[in-house]
């Protein structure tokens, strides 16, 4: 089977140069490569998934819809200063509270 791919300028680059540092030619640099992705078995996340399947996506494309790019971190940061108090402060009398 062969196939062909249309690859970006840049990324064609890029690729040239590493099949190029490790004494490759480009045709067999991306046949390495390729054939480590597929083998290479997919390392789980902290939760076990081995994808982004555990993502998510309807809530994450609402909070984007409802976004307000007026905020800055900035502005946050800001506000949030002006709250009295520690958090730290709150966790560690929570947690004297239970002990």
């Amino acid at each position: 089977m062969s196939a062909t791919i249309i690859i970006p300028a840049e990324l064609e680059q890029q690729i040239l140069g590493k099949a190029s540092a490790s004494g490759q030619k480009l045709e067999e640099f991306v046949l390495s490569t390729l054939r480590k992705a597929i083998t290479t078995p997919l390392q789980p996340t902290a939760n076990g998934a081995t994808d982004d399947s555990w993502l998510d996506i309807e809530y994450m494309a609402a909070c984007t819809k409802e976004a307000d790019s007026s905020v800055t971190l900035d502005s946050v940061r800001r506000i949030l200063a002006k709250i009295p108090g520690s958090l730290a402060d709150d966790i560690i009398a929570e947690r004297d509270e239970r002990f």
